[in-house]
């Protein structure tokens, strides 16, 4: 039986038109396959922000910096055969300014070099293509750092102490054209009404000004520290008496010595008081400030005067604006004699069990002041000396001696400036 395929074939094409639709799109994919793998026409793109890296070898070895003219990135048109345009990024681009071999301060017109990473690829414009580079000495300068609060209203009965910072200082480092117009470096923070006590800010960002107040801010210029964290202190705040402290002082009778204090231009009978702050932790146990130690073992003249820088105590603040106070002492009579102690009449304390002390120094010179009747009796045998032992070794060592009077006052040892306190040499066997 022949068959007759012509026929079979017209009824399959009539019956199956579906079938007929995929068949034409394959052979249409297959053709536009072949028209860009085997034909494959080159097309224009323009590839957008590409970065510009700076070759700098030269310059970093004369310590130069960029001013201005630094590009970020650039446009690049390209072509490229159609079928790679879907792969093209800026990744396949490499763009550089070559400052090889500018090693002084100036001004630079340079072309900014664009290559492809692909041969298949052609360069056909830049945009920019030019660069005009400033270069000029790097400079480095250390600023402190300042704490702005916007103008805080401080809470009644209270201060706003000095800030501590996490960094006190900031070195910055870039063209010397751009450090020499900083002048300050300063964190900015924001304290909410009816702040009190310790308020923290964390990372906070370091602002360069210059002289104007005006903001500078260069890409050029680098800082080794970027951000600080800012503690603000609101204190509480009260006015304490200041307090003038005794050492190897006597007993004294009435109306012995009087004392002056001046702070500034005038002058007082009394200590002022002074205006401090102090944190909540130590508040209420400040009941008054030192002046210092007055050591009557400096004194020997009838009218003595001392300087003492006034010392706050942890966690207080002064803000009276006294810093220093001088103090004055004068004596209503004053009289200076020495006295030979011998070693018998030096008492030894603290002699080790089963062993012996001995002074081995064959006298005590000791020079006395105060009143002429305490210093006359004094050296009439008013004098009494004692050596503490420290130790139970055996051996020559020296010891301070302690004198004192009994019952007599108004007299005092008096050591010169750059001698040693009394002491004497024990020799324990």
């Amino acid at each position: 039986m022949k068959i007759d395929f012509k026929a079979k074939f017209k009824s399959w094409f009539t019956k199956d038109k579906i079938l007929l639709y995929l068949l034409s799109l394959v052979v249409a994919i297959a053709l536009w396959a072949a028209i860009i793998y085997y034909v494959n026409p080159d097309t224009k793109i323009v590839i957008s922000g590409v970065p510009v890296k700076i070759n700098t070898s030269s310059q970093d070895a004369v310590s130069l910096s960029i001013v201005s003219g630094k590009i970020e990135t650039v446009d690049v048109e390209v072509t490229a055969p159609r079928s790679q345009v879907p792969s093209l990024t800026v990744d396949s681009l490499s763009a550089e300014i070559d400052l090889t071999g500018e090693t002084k301060s100036g001004t630079y017109e340079k072309t900014i070099d664009v290559t492809a990473n692909s041969e298949f690829v052609k360069i056909v414009s830049v945009t920019p293509a030019t660069t005009t580079i400033v270069l000029d000495v790097t400079e480095s300068k250390t600023l402190q750092i300042e704490v702005d609060d916007g103008g805080f209203a401080v809470p009644e009965g209270y201060y706003l102490a000095a800030p501590s910072l996490s960094a006190d200082n900031v070195k910055v480092t870039g063209p010397k054209a751009v450090v020499d117009t900083i002048e300050r470096a300063v964190v900015f923070v924001e304290l909410e009404e009816g702040s009190v006590g310790i308020v923290d800010f964390k990372d906070c960002d370091i602002v360069f000004l210059a002289a104007d107040s005006a903001v500078v801010e260069d890409a050029s210029v680098t800082a080794d520290v970027e951000k600080v964290t800012v503690s603000v202190p609101i204190i509480m705040r009260k006015t304490v008496p200041l307090k003038l402290e005794f050492v190897n002082a006597p007993e004294f009778t009435t109306d012995f010595y009087r004392l002056t204090y001046t702070i500034g231009d005038e002058s007082f009978n009394v200590p002022e008081d002074i205006e401090i702050a102090a944190v909540d932790d130590v508040f209420e146990d400040i009941e008054s400030i030192t002046i210092g130690k007055l050591d009557f073992e400096k004194i020997h003249s009838k009218s003595y005067t001392e300087e003492f820088t006034l010392e706050m105590p942890t966690g207080v603040t002064n803000i009276s604006g006294i810093t220093t106070v001088e103090v004055t002492i004068t004596f209503s009579s004053m009289s200076t004699d020495s006295i030979t102690l011998l070693p018998d009449s030096i008492v030894i304390q603290g002699t080790p069990s089963g062993k012996t002390a001995e002074i081995t120094s064959k006298s005590l010179r000791i020079t006395i002041c105060g009143s002429s009747d305490s210093v006359k009796a004094a050296k009439n045998g008013g004098v009494s000396a004692l050596v503490k032992l420290s130790t139970t070794s055996a051996g020559i060592r020296q010891y301070p001696v302690d004198v004192s009077f009994g019952e007599l006052d108004n007299v005092w040892v008096y050591v010169a400036e750059g001698a040693s306190a009394p002491a004497v040499n024990v020799e324990i066997k």
